[in-house]
């Protein structure tokens, strides 16, 4: 998955899932808070981490396997939150991350995304997201095997 392709499947998924507003690429989390400042508090964000590549097998016959991030975040007003709120958010975060991960998943086994066909769906792993660059959420990495 080159970064176009990434940005590509970005677009597709936001039109896919009401809930997000936005679609943000980076390198890595560290970027998010040069363009944290344009999402709106309590609007859903789809960010996409460039992947990094690894590489398997020998000379003569290798493959190269991405690997990358999917998060669902919010950026969140801490002074006007409370904990149910705050509970909240994170509930709302998690079924959107969960339609993610179902969207990639049938678009994979539907062959849309061939250089995704390694996905190792077992390594899938889905983890909550707090205070990058003042919003919470979750992430998904994706493994390639």
């Amino acid at each position: 998955m080159t970064p176009i392709e990434l940005k590509v499947m970005l677009s597709e998924i936001k039109s896919e899932i009401p809930e997000i507003i936005n679609t943000i690429c980076l390198i890595d989390d560290s970027d998010l808070s040069d363009f944290a400042g344009d999402l709106v508090t309590n609007q859903m964000a789809l960010v996409g981490l460039i992947p990094s590549y690894e590489h398997v097998g020998n000379i003569g016959s290798f493959k190269t396997l991405p690997i990358f991030q999917l998060d669902i975040i919010e950026k969140t007003d801490y002074s006007a939150v409370n904990n149910d709120e705050y509970v909240a958010l994170y509930e709302r975060t998690l079924k959107v991350i969960f339609k993610v991960r179902d969207f990639v998943v049938e678009k994979i086994e539907d062959g849309c995304y061939p250089m995704l066909s390694n996905v190792d769906v077992a390594s899938m792993t889905i983890d909550p997201i707090k205070k990058k660059s003042q919003c919470n959420g979750w992430s998904m990495d994706i493994l390639t095997e």
